[in-house]
């Protein structure tokens, strides 16, 4: 912001229960880096987001260490972010292919749903979506990793909107 850079830093949950004792390998807080996304313009009307990698920073080492796609438990998007409450209108488990309720779950509704779509929906590649109108031009994007930790971007998407 201006001539200061502003870094987001996420207490850990723990930090906030009494009585637990702190260990050495405890992180109490963890700073996060922003998602590293791509926006991609599938045709006319529809967009798609790839989610390439996010970093965060190992106190312990000083070095800042980059996560991958394995390590995400789930992402969203808002397609009609309003800045002001994140609706997550598309939710994606990338590593869910192995989760026995998630396989009952899509066994349930095998007749119903369009098999690309549940593909996407385990991938860190969206299914297209239409382009938000010029009135909300903006997205966001939100990744919750494995150990819990929520990163959010904000897109202004203006440049795709026809």
């Amino acid at each position: 912001m201006g001539k200061i850079e502003v870094l987001k830093v996420v207490a850990n949950r723990d930090f906030q229960i009494p009585g637990l004792e702190s260990k050495n390998l405890d992180d109490s807080f963890v700073v996060v880096g922003r998602p590293d996304i791509e926006v991609r313009k599938v045709d006319e009307r529809h967009l798609e987001i790839a989610i390439l990698g996010y970093d965060t920073f190992d106190h312990r080492t000083g070095a800042i260490r980059a996560g991958d796609a394995d390590e995400i438990d789930c992402w969203m998007i808002d397609t009609e972010y309003d800045e002001m409450a994140f609706n997550a209108r598309r939710i994606h488990l990338p590593n869910s292919q192995n989760d026995k309720r998630i396989q009952r779950f899509q066994r349930q509704l095998s007749k119903l749903i369009d098999q690309s779509l549940w593909q996407s929906m385990q991938s860190t590649t969206s299914a297209p979506f239409k382009i938000p109108s010029k009135d909300h031009p903006r997205i966001a994007i939100k990744i919750i990793t494995r150990t819990g930790i929520e990163m959010t971007i904000e897109r202004d998407i203006s440049d795709f909107a026809g």
